[in-house]
């Protein structure tokens, strides 16, 4: 569907798409919570991050899929060059804090370049909308303080208002 961009992992993804497809129709409009769990809840590392060496291992360790060297191997190149290359893309984001630097990272690295990958892939079968990618609610949410998200308190409220 996507020329191997989505894991196999998500195989799953497919066939719950196909039977939504197969029971509505193309012209059902999806709506996920896809992004809710980006905004919703704190996306600050459980820890100050004191360096970008620091970020990077956090980053890593957090987000990986396959091991580094497993990764390095694949495409043929040292682990140190991809670390290099997060260090240079963490250090090229706006934020001043190495923990700001890694909300950045989840919000558009992960988020905009790779769970917006399996949105794409959803769209296949047919349209699919989330709330929380409308620009109000994303302006709001990213400016919640993290006290209000952490534990999801605030995620746990926004449920009880929809409940």
């Amino acid at each position: 569907m996507k020329s191997g961009i989505i894991p196999s992992t998500y195989a799953f993804d497919v066939a719950y798409m196909r039977e939504i497809e197969k029971e509505f129709g193309r012209t059902v409009i999806y709506f996920s919570g896809d992004g809710g769990e980006q905004l919703v809840p704190s996306l600050q590392p459980v820890r100050r991050l004191k360096s970008i060496s620091e970020l990077v291992n956090y980053t890593i360790n957090r987000n990986y899929v396959l091991p580094l060297k497993a990764v390095a191997d694949l495409v043929g190149i040292e682990a140190g060059e991809i670390v290099a290359e997060l260090e240079s893309l963490a250090l090229s984001y706006p934020e001043k804090t190495w923990n700001k630097k890694y909300v950045h990272f989840l919000i558009y690295e992960l988020g905009m370049k790779w769970l917006f990958e399996g949105e794409d892939r959803n769209r296949c079968c047919f349209w699919t909308s989330t709330p929380f990618y409308s620009l109000p609610f994303f302006r709001y949410a990213m400016r919640c303080p993290d006290e209000y998200k952490a534990g999801n308190r605030l995620y746990r409220q926004f449920l009880l208002q929809l409940s």
